[in-house]
């Protein structure tokens, strides 16, 4: 995240004051979800905004389908179906909007 988050980003970050959520796979590689709250942590100065939500979602890379470990992407895992805790996630997330 911290290569992509540029100045303008960072900024749109910070000023935007609507619910967010951020999804994360816990098998990125790309983007490791154990670096993200640091880089938030900095994004924010150390105090991210109660309407920023973050979750992990366990066992799906980093474009949300499912795999047994830490992998980068290619076909096999391309073609798997996206997690179903993340599908859940969203859907609840979504609810609780309105």
């Amino acid at each position: 995240m911290s290569g992509i988050i540029g100045s303008f980003l960072r900024e749109a970050m910070q000023s935007v004051n609507l619910p967010r959520l951020l999804a994360y796979g816990g098998m990125d590689l790309q983007v490791p979800a154990d670096q993200n709250p640091g880089r938030l942590g900095e994004i924010f100065r150390g105090s991210p905004p109660d309407h920023l939500e973050t979750v992990i979602i366990t066992a799906a890379q980093h474009l949300f389908t499912i795999v047994d470990s830490p992998c980068r992407l290619d076909e096999v895992y391309l073609s798997r179906p996206l997690s179903d805790e993340l599908i859940d996630v969203l859907r609840s997330w979504l609810n609780a909007q309105g």
